[in-house]
């Protein structure tokens, strides 16, 4: 489903919005993105929130980096668990046919393979690597992923998503619940027009937070 989000998602040119725009406390979380703090609201559902701002892709296009967060009853150790578990990358990852762990160098970096496969004409696949880091200090977890197209053949059948960046975050937030951050940005050129995709993004990513903090609460 992530993925799926990226490549409809951004459109040619520069974009403004009208909407409520926020601005992080927690300062510059995307280090790929440090030079922009401000964020827009774009979709507020119960408990999950929605942000976009606009990233310079290249010369002459923007893309929208995404930014989703949720309150859980659940630790950041028991939800980082479920982004590391394989059994669980079909669930969150909703719209994937596979998800499958790759290479683990160790306890905390795994390389991970998805695929999606929807029509003929929208075949796609990303390779990531994925470094989980603790702090002690705080308690909280984070986990860092970066595409690396190159880390397998490409399939004839299957475009390779050439740029993928994002990060999870996981942080105590007190009375035993846990805030889950989500933030992702890619370069790659969009398939569909914004206008078809917009409304059936932001329920999608809103589904991947609900599903992650349903799974991490299961007794």
């Amino acid at each position: 489903m992530i993925i799926l989000l990226i490549l409809l998602f951004h459109r040619l040119g520069t974009g403004h919005s009208e909407k409520t725009t926020r601005e992080l406390t927690s300062g510059n979380p995307v280090e790929m993105n440090a030079d922009a703090v401000n964020w827009e609201l774009r979709k507020h559902n119960g408990d999950v929130f929605i942000y976009q701002r606009w990233v310079e892709a290249e010369s002459g296009r923007k893309a929208r980096e995404l930014y989703a967060e949720i309150l859980s009853a659940s630790s950041p150790e028991q939800l980082a668990l479920v982004i590391r578990e394989e059994k669980n990358g079909t669930e969150w990852l909703s719209m994937a046919d596979e998800y499958r762990i790759l290479e683990q160098p160790s306890d905390s970096v795994w390389f991970a393979y998805s695929k999606f496969n929807f029509t003929p004409a929208l075949r796609f696949d990303l390779v990531t690597r994925n470094a989980l880091k603790s702090n002690p200090s705080t308690g909280s977890v984070t986990i860092g992923i970066n595409g690396k197209p190159d880390y397998l053949p490409e399939q004839s059948k299957f475009r390779r998503l050439s740029h993928f960046e994002g990060r999870w975050e996981f942080i105590p937030a007190g009375n035993h619940l846990t805030q889950i951050r989500y933030y992702m940005f890619s370069k790659t050129k969009p398939f569909l027009p914004r206008w078809i995709t917009y409304p059936f993004v932001l329920n999608e990513l809103e589904n991947c937070m609900t599903t992650v903090r349903n799974i991490a609460e299961k007794p």
